[in-house]
């Protein structure tokens, strides 16, 4: 908090967006990479959990912790669709633009050729990270939005972060 400062609007806009996804209920907030990241292994960088193994400590958390939602960050379509088929109703995500497998492409590449802007990308995943930092409980994939995310928040009741190595 003393060094890293955003922008009020930023902020009213991430607080908006945590009362019309989270009702004031409990959330556990998940974080789950994929796409470029899990295809090109790149070396020396932290192993990313399988879905399915996030989505049965998720079930675990859920039980113990007793949150109403899910939050889930990600880029990868194929891990959205997997985690919205398991929980339907109680998924809670952003509303942006999901990737199948983007083969060796870096997705920051792929997202500066889309519709938006740098500075909206930025701030979409920027806000992303404030709504996983707002979260009761995490469940995530040792990354650089998880550390964000530890960071900028509160502390979490529960947190796991997979530790599986390096690439």
């Amino acid at each position: 908090q003393k060094y890293f400062h955003v922008k009020k609007e930023i902020l009213e806009e991430a607080e908006e967006l945590r009362k019309e996804m989270f009702h004031g209920e409990r959330v556990l907030g998940v974080l789950c990479r994929g796409t470029d990241y899990t295809n090109t292994r790149p070396k020396d960088h932290p192993i990313q959990p399988e879905a399915a193994d996030v989505i049965d400590k998720v079930n675990e958390v859920l039980e113990k912790q007793k949150c109403e939602y899910i939050y889930l960050a990600t880029e990868d379509y194929d891990i959205h669709s997997a985690f919205e088929k398991q929980y339907g109703s109680r998924l809670r995500s952003m509303k942006t633009r999901r990737y199948h497998n983007t083969g060796n492409e870096n997705i920051n590449d792929i997202s500066a050729r889309g519709e938006k802007n740098r500075y909206l990308l930025g701030k979409d995943y920027l806000i992303t990270i404030l709504l996983l930092a707002d979260c009761d409980c995490l469940v995530a994939g040792s990354a650089g939005g998880t550390y964000g995310a530890l960071l900028m928040g509160k502390e979490y009741e529960y947190q796991y972060i997979f530790d599986l190595g390096t690439y």
